[in-house]
């Protein structure tokens, strides 16, 4: 009885020794042309498969995405890359989202890296600079005060809004600190310190040792026989209820009043005087004050007459 042994895998028929020949040979062909058809299939499955070295792989092949931090020699799918571009590209616009864009952005020049910090080497820092040559920047405007930086240009035309020491010539409305009363040196005497100065004056009672000329231009060309107001060189002001009067005083010998008394004549008296007032006589009350004269001579002019009697006037001009 024959024994019939086969492999594990593939049940190819074995021989086995308590066989007959002839029955082992027939087992053995069949067991190649198994094997024969084996071969021939893996054959054409391996014609089908890449190599490892140097794959030249075909159609669409497809391969595990790795993780997005993956870094190492694994395939790298397009789901990978393009999810990796897409982190590299990340927010920069769409004029600057690729390599020829950026590339033209620096002007495809492969230094420009070094040209740049060479540039910036001769930048000054915005902290202390030290600047060297002639450096500019924008004059700013009149009256800014800021810590903007002053050109020479905005130095010289606030030079051009000062007064000179020597000789300044004022212009608008300037102003200057008012000098105490009293002072008398070559200080500014503004419009305060005169006004004060006029204020104590009129308030106190003034001694000139001096001779005073009055020459002003309120008078002008006209005669006193106009009735305009407001003219004279010098005006005697009464407060309108007393006389507007002035005082002549020959120190230690005589001194009277003279001017408009109360009852607006021309007076002369009081003080050496005593307590009386005597009117002036002129062109203008002499028929009034005097009356009429019968048989009287009145005579004005500046030498005496000759002649007359008792009772004849003269006034002398």
């Amino acid at each position: 009885m024959s024994t019939d042994l086969a492999t594990a895998n593939r049940a190819y028929p074995l021989p086995s020794g308590g066989n007959d020949l002839a029955h082992d040979v027939a087992r053995l062909i069949a067991a190649l042309e198994a094997v024969d058809v084996d071969v021939a299939a893996v054959l054409s499955t391996l014609v089908l498969k890449a190599p490892l070295l140097n794959a030249a792989l075909a159609g669409a092949p497809t391969a595990p995405t790795p993780a997005g931090t993956d870094n190492s020699t694994r395939i790298a799918t397009t789901q990978w890359a393009r999810a990796y571009f897409a982190d590299f590209v990340g927010a920069a616009p769409e004029a600057l989202n690729t390599i020829t864009e950026l590339a033209a952005a620096l002007h495809n020049d492969p230094d420009i890296v070094d040209e740049i910090l060479t540039s910036i080497g001769l930048k000054a820092p915005l902290a202390s600079p030290a600047l060297t040559g002639t450096p500019t920047a924008p004059t700013a405007a009149p009256g800014t005060n800021t810590t903007q930086l002053a050109t020479t240009s905005f130095v010289a035309a606030l030079g051009g809004l000062k007064a000179n020491l020597a000789s300044p010539a004022f212009t608008g409305t300037p102003t200057a600190p008012t000098a105490a009363d009293g002072t008398n040196t070559t200080q500014v005497a503004t419009t305060g310190f005169v006004q004060q100065a006029i204020a104590l004056f009129k308030a106190a009672a003034n001694t000139f040792t001096a001779r005073q000329a009055m020459v002003g231009g309120a008078t002008g060309n006209n005669a006193m026989n106009v009735a305009t107001g407001s003219l004279g060189e010098v005006e005697v002001r009464g407060n309108g209820t007393g006389a507007a009067m002035q005082a002549f005083h020959r120190a230690g010998a005589f001194a009277a009043y003279f001017g408009l008394d109360t009852d607006n004549k021309w007076k002369v008296g009081g003080w050496s005087m005593g307590a009386a007032a005597y009117e002036i006589v002129h062109m203008g009350n002499r028929a009034t004050l005097l009356g009429t004269i019968t048989g009287r001579n009145l005579t004005i002019s500046t030498a005496a007459p000759s002649g007359g009697v008792d009772g004849d006037a003269w006034w002398k001009i």
